[in-house]
């Protein structure tokens, strides 16, 4: 009996995992015929390094990353492999909602000998976008959940929210705050250009907790989306201008995927080597990108150990 029937229905019936070098092959998503399931030859693998155009962080950074996977990739060795060749210390996630997607992942994962854990989030996981994903080897959660944001009102589609961590790393202590979520996508018809309030309603709802959270924790925030709207619109100056009291700058950027640190009052720390992986039109699946429609975005950052 799947437990997540009733929740999940665009997820295959049972948790099953394909041997290395086999991937799942499901019916089409529509009735009976998408709980049908057999594994298939991978296709090739990418040579990840001549993809990824950056080495391992360097001593004293941490590695931040967003990734919108793509609701419907199952190709979870290739998202592996190119995760483990980013090598973030923390990530989070956008559209890998469901439990059996994000253990396929993690099992692709740790069969790469590649320490990684989810953060516990609160709910039924395939609600909810931007889960954080971290290195279990170098840090730890010590608290981590999720604040629903319902959109559907005005944006039909699944509940939105943000996930959240406060993570501390084992090597000096540092703590810090991950934030983590995917907007509505509401766009301005004929057109495909996203409308901005979903994103401006998340910030809005999020920034007062980010602050009850820092003042718990005392500890600096990162925010990382795929935010369904670009670095300039007003909800993303919004954070920048700091008008929740909270203020943020771009530390790396791709069209409508963002990763913001703290600047004011608490500082996270300095971003450096800020990278987007094959830079290309968005809402096209590229085997680059591990098939998924969105690239990578990472950067590295010297946190602030002392506030």
């Amino acid at each position: 009996m799947d437990p997540f029937e009733d929740h999940d229905p665009l997820s295959n019936r049972y948790k099953v995992f394909c041997c290395p070098g086999l991937v799942q092959k499901l019916g089409n998503w529509d009735g009976s015929a998408r709980k049908t399931f057999h594994c298939v030859k991978a296709p090739p693998m990418p040579d990840w390094k001549s993809v990824v155009p950056a080495g391992p962080v360097s001593h004293g950074k941490a590695r931040f990353l967003t990734f919108n996977t793509f609701w419907q990739n199952h190709q979870y060795q290739m998202l592996a492999g190119l995760i483990a060749q980013i090598e973030p210390d923390i990530a989070a996630l956008e559209e890998i909602p469901s439990w059996k997607r994000r253990d396929g992942l993690l099992d692709s994962l740790k069969r790469m000998g590649t320490p990684y854990d989810w953060a516990p989030s609160g709910g039924v996981p395939v609600n909810y976008d931007g889960h954080i994903l971290y290195r279990t080897d170098t840090w730890r959660v010590m608290e981590s959940n999720t604040l629903l944001v319902d959109q559907r009102a005005r944006s039909p589609g699944i509940l939105r929210g943000v996930h959240w961590a406060a993570m501390e790393r084992k090597a000096d202590k540092a703590r810090i705050l991950v934030f983590g979520t995917h907007p509505s996508y509401d766009r301005k018809k004929p057109t495909f250009i996203p409308r901005d309030w979903p994103a401006m309603d998340i910030v809005q709802k999020a920034v007062p907790f980010m602050q009850t959270l820092a003042g718990k924790w005392d500890a600096p925030a990162v925010f990382m989306c795929d935010c369904n709207t670009g670095d300039q619109e007003p909800s993303m100056q919004w954070l920048r201008q700091g008008n929740g009291r909270m203020t943020f700058r771009t530390a790396a950027t791709s069209a409508i995927d963002h990763i913001y640190i703290e600047s004011s009052p608490r500082s996270f720390g300095t971003p450096s080597n800020p990278c987007v992986v094959r830079p290309n039109r968005v809402g096209v699946r590229r085997q680059e990108w591990g098939m998924a429609d969105h690239p990578p975005v990472f950067v590295d950052v010297v946190l602030n150990v002392a506030q």
